[in-house]
């Protein structure tokens, strides 16, 4: 292990960095479900890379839960005082009573619309050329027939709660399975939103890209 430190971003489990002395290079470990930078779960598994019990793998608390609350017309706090007023409501017991009362927001307005932008580009919705978009079906195992079907929808979706239905219906359209995760962040980094990562055995001697 090289070593500890603190840091701004990343998930907020522990992220391992080790260095190799023989080949003087150094490399970070995230947690199953996370992906460089990131602070929240892509998918929902265990440290095992098994899924969470009781937990949807792809649910409001991951990194498309800014999506699927649009899609239910929750809305995060316009800015940060706000959300920290939802806070100090939550902790004193106090009920609210909007059309936002269920949600937790995972951030600001700002900050959720960036997240919904982001789950458009890793599902293919918002990449720039038909051959990214075919990558991502690929790597997604959603028929490209059915994407193009879902590009078009987004195209004519009006407003962010439309286009996050059509981000939650292509959500829905996912194969479930236990190599879910590995689709999702391999997805994300055909769509730019961070690197090729590699994942590893722990019984084993190398390493394997996504």
């Amino acid at each position: 292990m090289k070593g500890r430190r603190e840091r701004k971003t990343g998930p907020v489990s522990i992220v391992w960095v080790f260095r190799c002395e023989t080949h003087g290079r150094a490399f970070t470990v995230y947690a199953p479900g996370c992906v460089p930078h990131g602070r929240i779960a892509v998918v929902h598994v265990t440290p095992d890379g098994q899924p969470v019990a009781g937990a949807e793998l792809l649910g409001d608390t991951t990194f498309f839960g800014a999506a699927l609350q649009a899609a239910k017309a929750q809305v995060w706090p316009d800015s940060a005082s706000a959300l920290d007023g939802l806070a100090r409501a939550d902790a004193q017991g106090a009920e609210a009573h909007d059309a936002n009362a269920d949600a937790e927001p995972g951030g600001v307005r700002r900050t959720q619309r960036r997240r919904q932008r982001g789950a458009a580009k890793l599902l293919g919705l918002l990449v720039g050329g038909d051959r990214i978009a075919e990558r991502i079906a690929e790597a997604l195992d959603v028929p490209l027939i059915r994407l193009r079907d879902f590009r078009s929808a987004y195209e004519r979706a009006c407003g962010w709660v439309e286009r996050a239905v059509v981000l939650r219906d292509v959500l829905r359209a996912l194969p479930r399975s236990l190599v879910l995760l590995k689709r999702v962040v391999r997805a994300g980094a055909i769509a730019g939103l961070w690197p090729h990562p590699r994942g590893c055995d722990p019984g084993g001697a190398h390493s394997e890209p996504f």
